[in-house]
């Protein structure tokens, strides 16, 4: 990318609408969030202890007292996601008319924020909708092309994209009831003869049970063992609410995912104003993994 010291100002050398869509899907994006937890609180008590017949082992299982607001949390999100892609899609709008300059008639229903796969892709781009976008700005919009990055389908920009896309044909989500972090649990328990364990300890151990399915009230969701009879046992975990929302036969956790498409934005929206250096490329979603054998511990 050739240097240069241009800098765009919002409001000036172009209009607010591309940060106020941008602004907008935030403020949807905590609404979804402080949905969730309101939720999540609302659960007072999220797991009880049941006991096997020798009370060596004991399954702490979920009670859910009222069912999650799916349908609420699903045209958040949607929302959320399409005010992002607006937002992107302003400002390719944007710059296409920067200088006065005028995109060709038969280019205006085409002007949209690319996201290439293929440098075919780009290059169709600049020939077409993009040929009114100014040189410098061009490369600044280049760079933040997800096509000379493997693989493509993960990047962010493309999940972000397809989630826009699909989600006028179906719905996204699925509410999972689960411990979100899989690798620690919260007990405490009391042995026969005094002794007692809690978490790791090592005269006591726990295994993971629940999936990746959406756990109804009395599943269960993890274990512990003991070697003698367990007299007591009680979790104050609660039972935190992980919206994943499926993208190419794979699941993401939306709290990770909402972070790194804004982080996204704000990179991009810093390099076609001001040239700004990117570590947008370093961004993944995290597929989630619930798995009972990736969760163990004794």
């Amino acid at each position: 990318m050739t240097e240069n010291l241009r800098e765009l100002r919002p409001g000036i050398d172009y209009s607010l609408w591309p940060q106020l869509k941008w602004t907008r899907a935030r403020q949807l994006g905590s609404e979804f969030v402080n949905s969730i937890e309101l939720y999540s609180t609302s659960v007072t008590k999220g797991l009880t202890a049941e006991f096997s017949e020798d009370r060596r082992t004991v399954t702490f299982c979920a009670r859910i007292a009222h069912a999650a607001p799916v349908y609420e949390w699903s045209l958040l999100l949607s929302d959320t996601i399409h005010n992002y892609r607006s937002a992107l899609d302003a400002l390719a709008w944007e710059v296409a008319h920067l200088d006065g300059r005028t995109p060709h008639p038969r280019h205006l229903r085409r002007i949209y924020f690319p996201i290439c796969r293929t440098k075919k892709d780009w290059e169709e781009q600049v020939k077409g909708p993009l040929s009114s976008v100014p040189n410098d700005i061009l490369e600044r919009l280049h760079a933040v092309q997800p096509y000379p990055f493997v693989p493509v389908e993960e990047g962010i920009f493309v999940i972000l994209h397809e989630l826009d896309i699909e989600d006028k044909h179906r719905g996204l989500l699925r509410a999972d009831v689960i411990a979100r972090d899989k690798h620690h649990v919260v007990f405490a328990a009391e042995l026969e003869g005094g002794g007692e364990f809690f978490d790791h300890a090592v005269n006591g151990g726990w295994e993971w049970i629940a999936g990746t399915d959406p756990v109804q009230d009395g599943d269960p969701i993890f274990r512990i063992m003991a070697d003698v009879p367990i007299q007591t046992a009680e979790s104050e975990m609660a039972l935190p609410v992980s919206v994943a929302v499926s993208h190419a036969g794979r699941l993401h956790d939306v709290f990770e995912l909402l972070p790194m498409i804004d982080q996204q934005v704000a990179d991009t929206f810093g390099m076609v104003e001001a040239g700004s250096v990117l570590q947008r490329h370093d961004l993944r979603p995290a597929t989630l993994d619930y798995s009972a054998d990736s969760a163990s511990s004794h």
